[in-house]
């Protein structure tokens, strides 16, 4: 009779060890108090639909992810959700802990959403206050927020403190984020990826409250983008098995920018601008300087070495039109224009044999076209952003095994041409490393974002070496090539989760990092392991930039 009695006890009570409502939200909200409870749900409702249009199916998706069954409403008929949610993973989803309160009856879960300003356009979500609460209890959860962006990811939240046994986690959450820039780069010039493949990525941006996805849409390899005024550039599009050219349309482009947008998700493209473009040789042989140069000297001997004749009119009237037609189909103020790993020796600044080049041979190149690039970015109301060469002296050579090597090699010499507030994104840190934020925050710059190749570059892998770190260095096969376990990336969760970039920086230069984002170049990366090289170490990134 006892053992009887202590083993009911035991299977009301403590059949599942008690797990705090911390334990179901990422990233980690600014504050939360668990109120140790738990309720089950039976329907849901929004009487005076005070969350229509909120994304309240990142909710029910959720539930239905978890449990295997539609979550009805009951105060209306509504249309079964179609959003393709990314659901939390099994170990983050626990059975709610019977040690927890709860309810003896399901409930009807009721919503109630009240924010003070909605977002009208995609244009206005750079700077969109992202704060909210979220008081969650036994009849249902109260939403309040400056913005419906902030709404949407207190729906976000919601949707993670769902157990896998139908109930909802209790607590009452304040949250906002410690960096308004939080993204993720997808590269689709080395590899095409269709838009359902985008939209999906998005989805889990938005689970993960990352806000930026970054479109590295075309470089050297293809120009995936189906641009009427020149036709030409077909012949430069990847093709299906079928024949028909892998491409995004104008009607595709502003298909992801809206579908982003109604996430919270701001969508920035990137021009690779004045290098990585041996594409538009497909236009006219007059728009790439050293076209089929041979032998290649620089980098890697790479399409990128390709660039186009910066100084000319011929160059800035293309990028007039591209920034001015294709700009447009993009809604954010920003516009990124590449401007990384431009090499000298296309320009015939300096001789393929030179190592030791001359400081300054960019003068005469860069800083004309910098001007010339600022007009036509002002003309289409476009903010500057690009890679961090732009905003640093002493830019480094590359070929780092001749017995010249000179790392402080080409200046682009455009520091005092571009303006302060330009969105400067950082990953060249192989020679600087940390040194390399405070060089930048000491040339004026206040808008830095970071994608350290050595922390966030998420292709790096056994076929992508040379962003490897010491720690990272495995064992190694007959060939002598690094082994590559199974299900194995380097630069893991715990890598990309505890880099920093404010980590040891001066109170100055800390001032100036606005966020991050990972970066994922796809010379490896194709559709069938796209979702595994960005998730779940987008979530662990999320947190780094969030909490």
């Amino acid at each position: 009779m006892q053992l009887t009695v202590v083993l009911a006890a035991a299977t009301l009570a403590t059949a599942v060890a008690a797990r705090p409502a911390a334990h179901y939200v990422w990233p980690a909200p600014s504050s939360l108090k668990d109120k140790e409870a738990t309720v089950s749900i039976k329907s849901w409702s929004d009487a005076d639909a005070s969350c229509s249009g909120l994304n309240v199916d990142a909710f029910l998706n959720s539930y239905k992810a978890k449990t295997g069954k539609d979550l009805p409403r009951s105060d209306i008929v509504a249309p079964s959700p179609t959003q393709v949610y990314v659901p939390n993973p099994a170990s983050c989803s626990p059975v709610a802990p019977k040690a927890k309160r709860s309810t003896d009856a399901p409930v009807d879960f009721k919503l109630s959403c009240a924010f003070k300003t909605k977002v009208a356009k995609a244009f206005d979500l750079d700077g969109v206050d992202e704060s909210y609460s979220l008081e969650v209890s036994e009849t249902g959860a109260v939403i309040t927020a400056a913005t419906d962006v902030g709404a949407k990811y207190a729906l976000q939240t919601l949707s993670q403190l769902i157990t896998k046994d139908g109930n909802v986690v209790l607590a009452s959450i304040h949250d906002s984020p410690a960096y308004p820039y939080r993204g993720v780069m997808l590269d689709t010039s080395r590899n095409f990826f269709t838009v359902s493949d985008i939209k999906r990525t998005i989805d889990g941006l938005a689970a993960s409250k990352l806000n930026v996805f970054h479109w590295h849409i075309y470089d050297s390899q293809s120009f995936p983008i189906k641009w009427d005024t020149y036709p030409q550039l077909d012949s430069v599009k990847f093709k299906n098995a079928d024949g028909s050219l892998k491409q995004y349309t104008k009607e595709d482009i502003q298909d992801v920018v809206a579908y982003a947008f109604a996430r919270g998700v701001r969508v920035i493209p990137e021009f690779e601008l004045p290098s990585h473009n041996a594409v538009f040789a497909a236009i006219d042989s007059k728009l790439v300087s050293a076209l089929n140069h041979s032998p290649w000297d620089c980098t890697s001997g790479f399409p990128y070495c390709n660039a186009m004749p910066a100084n000319t009119s011929v160059a800035v009237d293309l990028v007039d039109k591209l920034v001015g037609e294709v700009g447009s189909w993009f809604e954010d103020p920003y516009l990124h224009v590449g401007h990384d790993e431009i090499s000298p020796r296309v320009y015939g600044a300096v001789k393929d044999t030179d190592d030791h080049p001359n400081h300054r041979a960019f003068d005469q190149i860069l800083p004309a076209f910098e001007k010339r690039l600022l007009v036509v970015l002002a003309k289409y109301n476009k903010k500057f952003a690009a890679w961090d060469e732009v905003a640093w002296d002493n830019v480094p050579s590359y070929n780092t095994s001749h017995p010249k090597y000179d790392a402080n090699a080409v200046s682009y010499n455009t520091m005092d041409i571009i303006p302060k507030d330009s969105m400067i994104a950082v990953w060249d840190q192989f020679f600087l490393n940390e040194d390399l934020y405070e060089r930048i925050a000491d040339a004026g710059f206040t808008n830095v974002v970071s994608s350290h190749n050595n922390y966030w570059y998420f292709d790096c892998s056994s076929s992508v070496k040379w962003c490897l770190q010491d720690f990272e260095k495995g064992d190694r096969d007959a060939s002598g090539e690094y082994v590559m376990y199974p299900n194995h990336t380097w630069h893991n969760w715990t890598t990309v989760y505890n880099y920093d970039p404010r980590a040891g920086l001066s109170k100055k230069a800390a001032a100036t990092i606005q966020g991050g984002f990972a970066s994922l170049w796809s010379e490896t990366i194709k559709r069938h392991n796209l979702d595994r090289f960005i998730f779940p170490r987008a979530g662990a990134l999320a947190e780094r930039l969030w909490s």
